[in-house]
């Protein structure tokens, strides 16, 4: 029974190894999904700050835009990823 008992021990003590490795490789990643949720939320805020920033500026151009109307003027708006020429 001496080396059955051994032989249980070493198993026993090798799962008890293997859990502990788990469990810190587990707490990494729940380290490593934290922060990335935080950068989430972050980059969201900042989006939204943008998306507001050009709402903004955008809103001013069209106050512009309607100032000018009736004058030959040329105004370049961009708009997206591309411009446009507008005579008002």
């Amino acid at each position: 029974m001496g080396e059955r008992d051994d032989f249980l021990s070493v198993v026993k003590e090798k799962e008890k190894e293997d859990k502990a490795a788990r469990d810190k490789e587990l707490k990494a990643l729940e380290v490593k999904i934290k922060a990335l949720e935080e950068k989430w939320l972050t980059n969201s805020e900042e989006m939204q700050a943008l998306k507001n920033k050009y709402d903004e500026l955008n809103s001013k151009v069209d106050a512009l835009e309607r100032e000018l109307r009736g004058q030959s003027i040329y105004v370049v708006r961009i708009e997206g990823w591309g411009a446009r020429v507008v005579r008002l």
